[in-house]
């Protein structure tokens, strides 16, 4: 008897949308038909928990594993990278013949060898960095008509950026179809995080409204979900393709989860409800996950992969392991309850049961005063209004166990950037590959900001290589102490104006790495400072820097080194 044919696999995931950013969830003015039918069709986890900020969401999501048991530590470099050694769901779907593709964020590196590319996925079109205009992604990006990393190399793209990623998504899907093979697609939305871009004629239907920007690309969003859907269904892919949505963390309260937030308190970057209970939409035909049912069981994002590969009927390579559970007997109907589940979040260190909810103070990350734990009984107080640890010392003793036995796992090793390797050879750093953050958006870089911090690498090669500090990108090819003209958004919907950088006063350029350090003079015509060193293979810090006339240190907003 011949196997079925294994189900296809759609995963998007938008950035910074909340549980009530949705008509279906109560909102009272956004409209999102397309997200409404297919809650409306689908199977809804209705205690569904990510966490609170998107990075770690998305190393979790990717493996698994919680998410600081597998290196991930900050929200941005250097501690936002997925241990080598872990396997991702892009690599245990290519090891069973799926054809995998990323078409949106990745934010779990730029740089080889934590490259989506470099992890499972075959084909990717993404920006760089956490978001749009961050030192990360391509210089002079905005939205609209952008270049994104394919597969590795800036390609230009026209059109608005959630059109092209949806619009990629499809080409892959169409040559998915064509080659016989199943896909595993991740469409990993970067909207409506900020800037809050959008199209204007969307932008038009929210005059009058707060955000309008923001909620103009969420309702373009649903546009492309509902599109999705429609060509999966004209191709006769629908019936065997498991179609989720959901998204990385609660909205902003700043934005619109200060507008509507389904009753929970809090919002992105929260340990309460509102941070990280998400929506969670799971559509598939042909295996009756259908007809607008509710899962109440308590679930994360932990559990995506391995309900996948229960679902997918995937092998598992050697090293794979999980941290989540299979959600496969609650969504077919046969549990109603997996069990007295504790469930732990291990960025922020939320502890979760059905009942109970057990939280650091949020005040703590300002005044190390409040270190202290808080605790909620959601059976009686949804809104997380009391808190109960004192009186229910118990409770707290025994989620901090689970939460301890997490946390005793931790990987605190520093992943590094890998220069000299046959897969990126050369390479361009931007401040996204920084040691701290001095800057997180483009106009830091065009405004000059200073402090230089050096770089984790490791040389994949001994030999002697070349590297050249760059006030401004290569293909500008301007001055070092040039205030270069730059094209720079003009508003928010695409147009676009002249403006000038910011000339720094730079009189010399160095670089420190691996026990050489040579500081040179830089003069008015220099567009680079270079520098030729003889590295060893192994672990080493670059340290790249100009120096102003006042004595301020700036990194090397630009550093490409090659193997020679």
């Amino acid at each position: 008897m011949q196997a079925a044919p294994k189900p296809n696999v759609v995963l998007i995931m938008t950035d910074d949308q909340g549980y009530g950013d949705l008509s279906c969830h109560g909102h009272p003015w956004l409209k999102t038909p397309n997200l409404d039918k297919l809650h409306a069709e689908g199977v809804r986890l209705t205690d569904y928990h990510v966490s609170p900020v998107c990075g770690p969401t998305r190393a979790t999501l990717m493996t698994g594993r919680h998410c600081r048991n597998v290196g991930f530590r900050t929200n941005g470099v250097p501690g936002n990278l997925i241990s080598r050694g872990t396997p991702t769901i892009a690599n245990v779907f290519a090891k069973n013949g799926y054809r995998t593709g990323i078409f949106g964020k990745w934010h779990l590196g730029d740089f080889y060898p934590h490259r989506a590319m470099d992890r499972g996925f075959q084909e990717t079109v993404v920006h760089g960095g956490g978001a749009i205009t961050t030192v990360g992604d391509v210089w002079g990006n905005d939205y609209f008509n952008d270049r994104y990393f394919h597969n590795g190399k800036k390609t230009r793209y026209k059109g608005f950026c959630t059109d092209v990623f949806f619009e990629e998504a499809t080409r892959f899907i169409k040559q998915s179809k064509t080659s016989g093979k199943p896909f595993f697609c991740y469409i990993p939305t970067n909207i409506p995080h900020g800037p809050h871009f959008a199209p204007e004629e969307y932008v038009k239907m929210f005059e009058g409204k707060p955000h309008p920007r923001l909620f103009a690309a969420i309702v373009h969003f649903d546009k492309c979900v509902g599109e999705m859907r429609a060509m999966l269904k004209k191709n006769g892919l629908a019936e065997n393709t498991i179609f989720i949505y959901s998204t990385d963390n609660g909205s902003p309260r700043s934005y619109a989860g200060g507008i509507y937030n389904a009753g929970m308190q809090g919002g992105k970057g929260s340990s309460y409800e509102g941070g990280h209970r998400v929506p969670c939409f799971i559509h598939w035909p042909a295996g009756k996950l259908t007809g607008g049912r509710e899962v109440k069981q308590l679930s994360a994002h932990l559990d995506v992969l391995p309900t996948l590969v229960d679902l997918c009927r995937l092998q598992t390579p050697k090293n794979y392991k999980t941290d989540g559970i299979s959600l496969k007997p609650a969504l077919d109907g046969v549990a109603n309850d997996l069990g007295d589940r504790v469930l732990v979040e291990s960025y922020n260190g939320i502890v979760m049961t059905k009942r109970w909810r057990l939280m650091r103070h949020p005040k703590f990350k300002k005044n190390p005063e409040f270190d202290s734990q808080l605790l909620y009984d959601l059976s009686v107080d949804p809104a997380q209004k009391k808190d109960l640890a004192r009186t229910h010392p118990e409770v707290v003793s025994r989620l901090n166990a689970v939460l301890e036995e997490v946390n005793a796992k931790n990987d605190t090793q520093q992943d590094r950037f890998i220069i000299r390797s046959d897969n990126r050879n050369p390479i361009e750093f931007s401040p996204s590959s920084w040691s701290e953050r001095v800057s997180v958006w483009q106009r830091g870089i065009r405004n000059g900001t200073p402090g230089a911090v050096p770089i984790f690498a490791e040389v994949e090669a001994p030999g002697t290589y070349r590297f050249s500090l760059r006030r401004w990108p290569e293909e500008m090819n301007e001055p070092i102490r040039a205030a270069a003209g730059l094209t720079v958004p003009d508003g928010f919907t695409g147009a676009s104006k002249r403006e000038k950088g910011k000339a720094l006063p730079i009189v010399k350029a160095r670089l420190k790495v691996a026990g050489f350090d040579k500081t040179i003079e830089v003069t008015d015509d220099m567009s680079e400072a270079t520098f030729t060193v003889p590295l060893k293979k192994g672990a080493c810090d670059v340290h790249a820097q100009f120096i102003g006339d006042d004595g301020k240190a700036y990194g090397a907003y630009f550093l490409y080194v090659e193997r020679k």
